[in-house]
């Protein structure tokens, strides 16, 4: 049957195959419901779950009870597998074997979770593979490149693809080769160490790909091209550090009139991201007393906004910078975006790449999140012996075993 693509850039990124359902159990929505496998409709505190069910989202059903992923990946991974179990008795005793090594494992386990899997927080490689793909598009003929997204944004992506292969991913491998020497080459955990360092391999050229392109001074506070493609972009570069230099001064000249007019300590302005208030630099003074001071001394200044954290206020010099350094930064975004979608269009190849360690990572960190449970449950988990054969005595035997939730 023909397939209604939603969007013309998602075009030939993706495929139908067949599937087999034979491979995992079909558990009904009811059956899941009933042994609370994932939490309650409305969430724990709210309504009828509440009353019917009870406790937080951390034990109120065996998904918030296994869930101590470190990764978005991963809890991604481990609804997946609890909505779908496995029925394969190999595919089982490879999980159970890798889990078993990571609870023997504690130093290796730990190290893996907090310096491997925790550098990884907030990382979501499945959202940067997508945004790679939708960062650049070709006519229908083929023809012309053009970016669906503007040249920071798509710069923004190119770093945080950087940001993982070169800090992320080895900081990763290098935790995960411990672990995995428990649980034996051929594991699931050996498995998932060759094939990060196959995406390790496969990444290189693209990591030098965004040093060569992205101006990593000015990074991750603002997504640049090198001034160095370009004689007008080293202009408009040099423009927009003169800019930023005038701000410097003047949050200088501020400090010193507020130590002049209160005999306050140098230092007490803070000179911060105005987007809040429409502006692109405004000061801060952390007390909300000050403000009367602020009236009263400074008549030049515009108070923007007073929070719990301080008063924010600007003068016109500032504010002057800020809309002269917006209109650089306009042209320099036009300058650079030919450049920037030549390189988003080779990094983008790269997304099938991001999606291949995205899966592998998920795998990694289900299995330790699952160690972790077991290892630091005060009630005792237990390795149940598996079978796959209809013999006497090899069905199922449940020995004093209670649910998950009810321990806790």
């Amino acid at each position: 049957a023909p397939v209604l693509l939603v969007d013309e850039a998602s075009r030939g990124t993706c495929e139908l195959a067949a599937g087999n359902l034979g491979s995992c159990l079909a558990l009904d929505r009811t059956a899941a419901e009933c042994i609370n496998l994932l939490p309650p409709k409305g969430g724990a505190g709210s309504g009828a779950a509440a009353v019917l069910v009870g406790g937080t989202g951390s034990n109120n059903s065996i998904l918030g009870v296994l869930d101590k992923c470190r990764t978005r990946m991963g809890s991604r991974m481990l609804e997946l597998w609890l909505r779908q179990p496995l029925v394969d008795l190999a595919g089982i005793l490879r999980r159970q074997e890798a889990v078993a090594a990571l609870v023997d494992g504690g130093l290796e386990r730990d190290r893996l979770r907090d310096e491997g899997l925790g550098g990884m927080a907030g990382t979501d490689l499945d959202s940067i593979a997508t945004a790679l793909g939708r960062a650049v598009s070709g006519s229908e003929a083929g023809g012309d490149l053009r970016l669906g997204c503007s040249p920071s944004k798509a710069l923004e992506v190119m770093y945080k693809m950087h940001l993982f292969a070169d800090g992320q991913l080895p900081a990763l491998i290098e935790a995960l080769r411990d672990a995995a020497g428990r649980g034996g080459s051929g594991g699931a955990l050996g498995a998932c160490l060759d094939g990060l360092g196959e995406v390790e391999r496969d990444l290189e050229k693209c990591k030098k790909l965004v040093e060569a392109v992205l101006d990593f001074d000015a990074a991750p506070r603002e997504f640049l091209v090198k001034a160095d493609f370009g004689e007008e972009l080293a202009d408009v570069r040099r423009e927009l550090d003169e800019t930023d230099a005038e701000a410097d001064q003047l949050h200088r000249e501020m400090n010193e009139r507020w130590s002049e007019a209160t005999g306050a300590a140098d230092g007490q302005v803070r000179l911060e991201d105005g987007s809040a208030s429409g502006i692109v630099w405004q000061f801060r003074l952390p007390k909300t007393n000050d403000e009367k001071v602020l009236r009263a001394e400074f008549g030049d200044v515009k108070v923007h906004r007073i929070l719990k954290n301080g008063v924010y206020f600007s003068t016109k010099e500032l504010r002057e910078a800020g809309t002269n350094k917006e209109e650089l930064l306009a042209q320099y975004e036009g300058q650079q975006r030919g450049i920037v979608t030549n390189a988003v269009a080779i990094a983008a190849t790269y997304a099938a790449v991001l999606e291949r360690a995205s899966v592998l990572i998920a795998e990694i960190d289900v299995l330790a999140s699952l160690a972790y449970v077991a290892a630091y449950s005060p009630h005792g988990y237990v390795r149940p012996t598996m079978t796959d054969t209809e013999d006497d005595g090899d069905g199922i035997v449940l020995t004093e075993a209670r649910h998950p939730c009810v321990e806790l």
